[in-house]
């Protein structure tokens, strides 16, 4: 069965006698790291879907600048 001690300076750190290893009982804190592990993710998701977005129209203009040579290079052959 499990024992535990408390860490020495410090009140939320506990060690377990068992396997040495040393838990944390600051729940708290532990709701805090997901909320921000979240907010991280969703920031990082956002900047992917702009990059996405930010490629997409550069290739559309790049589709509009060669549609628009061949439109002139059309009217140019005509003229001649």
């Amino acid at each position: 069965m499990a024992r535990y001690e408390l860490v020495k300076d410090s009140p939320d750190l506990i060690r377990d006698t068992s396997n040495q290893a040393i838990l944390n009982r600051d729940n708290k804190a532990l709701k805090e790291y997901k909320q921000k592990k979240i907010m991280r993710l969703s920031q990082n998701n956002q900047i992917v879907q702009c990059q996405d977005d930010i490629n997409t129209l550069k290739n559309e203009i790049k589709d509009i600048k060669k549609m628009f040579g061949q439109i002139l290079g059309a009217i140019n052959s005509k003229e001649k």
